[in-house]
């Protein structure tokens, strides 16, 4: 596992895992519509495909891939906790549901979180979402920012079909690797032989969303065998809860007195008076203890709950 030691990878805790589904931003492509042109300059180059109605059909078939004519219909995403891969999953409008990404993942490296697992999510999903966060208006995060970036310099991503294949040309299929690793495959039931695409314009979201969470186990569950840990089991969560750390524990591992953990003192009965001496009293805290947190990650983390008591002990007094 030399890649995840480059990458100073040391649980799958630290890991976000992600699967988008996608489909054609319009439901029929016709000659009047403002995507012919390019569309059909795209497939008679591409694949010499010269008839209008095969020009149409290529565009429902393959145009779910290409960013520039579809979008996304279907996130999914989740973190491991306690051997239980906790998932949730976003549909809707996609200026909303790339706005919940954004937010949720941001929140997820505020507690913790180094890594995005994806399959194939370095060519494909990530900048799949960067592109149409960048259509809908939508301010892009580091996390997503890697525009222009060779993909060896790319550290936050841990891709799997990457370290699966090793240094061969030949792509491997999340199928695939399912059924070599004994892992239930996301394509199951009447998935099999019906594309996303035709799924979502007979408004079939719910299932789309299904298979989307699927994926993302079978992701984290191909990753399981390769770092030789036991599978998972899979939770779905409400869309409206992602699973994160506790604010104060986010606030010792951060070191960051965010917004969040402001409101979150506010919503405690700590008045916004007091907020700039708690401010005070954990960066003191910090820097009581800088030397143990650079050496030894097992007792910063014994601090950090003795921080976190101390803080809740403090706050009782103001």
């Amino acid at each position: 596992m030399k890649y995840l030691n480059e990458l100073k990878f040391e649980s799958i805790e630290q890991v976000l895992w992600l699967d988008l589904e996608s489909a054609t931003v319009e439901e029929e492509l016709t000659e009047e519509s403002p995507y012919w042109s390019a569309w059909e300059q795209k497939v008679r180059w591409d694949e010499k495909v010269v008839t209008v109605d095969d020009i149409k059909q290529r565009y429902k078939e393959k145009a779910p891939i290409y960013k520039e004519f579809s979008k996304v219909v279907s996130v999914s995403y989740g973190r491991v906790s306690n051997g239980i891969l906790k998932v949730k999953r976003v549909t809707g409008d996609e200026k909303y549901i790339i706005e919940q990404l954004f937010k949720d993942v941001e929140t997820f490296v505020a507690g913790g979180v180094k890594f995005l697992g994806v399959f194939s999510g370095k060519q494909f999903d990530v900048p799949f979402i960067s592109y149409r966060a960048i259509v809908n208006d939508i301010p892009m995060i580091s996390s997503f920012d890697i525009g222009g970036i060779a993909p060896w310099n790319i550290k936050h991503l841990i891709d799997v079909q990457d370290i699966l294949r090793g240094s061969s040309s030949t792509s491997l299929s999340l199928d695939g690797v399912c059924a070599s690793f004994n892992i239930p495959s996301p394509k199951d039931g009447e998935a099999i032989g019906k594309n996303v695409n035709t799924m979502f314009w007979a408004g079939e979201i719910d299932k789309i969303a299904e298979y989307n969470a699927k994926d993302v186990l079978a992701t984290c569950n191909a990753f399981c065998k390769y770092i030789r840990i036991p599978f998972v089991e899979m939770l779905i969560v409400g869309e409206d809860k992602v699973e994160e750390q506790p604010i104060l524990v986010q606030l010792f591992e951060t070191k960051q007195f965010s917004k969040e953990v402001k409101d979150y003192l506010i919503s405690q009965k700590i008045a916004k008076k007091d907020l700039e001496k708690v401010k005070k009293f954990v960066l003191a805290s910090y820097k009581e203890q800088i030397d143990i947190m650079a050496k030894d990650k097992k007792k910063l983390q014994e601090i950090n709950k003795q921080r976190v008591e101390e803080v809740e002990s403090y706050l009782k007094t103001l």
